[in-house]
């Protein structure tokens, strides 16, 4: 996940990768939370939700 992320006018869209990983074999229920920056002035969040992949 970057540190600082650059938009240049109002509107913009970035992409960026984030990766999970768990100390336990699967998650009970889903995980739900955000990654926001912020500069002092302005804020970008970042909802996300993390869920359990099994193969069946």
């Amino acid at each position: 996940m970057p540190r600082r992320v650059h938009f240049k006018e109002i509107g913009d869209k970035l992409s960026y990768q984030v990766k999970f990983s768990s100390s336990t074999s699967t998650l009970k229920e889903d995980a739900f939370g955000s990654v926001t920056w912020s500069n002092g002035m302005h804020r970008v969040r970042s909802p996300f939700v993390v869920t359990s992949k099994t193969d069946i």
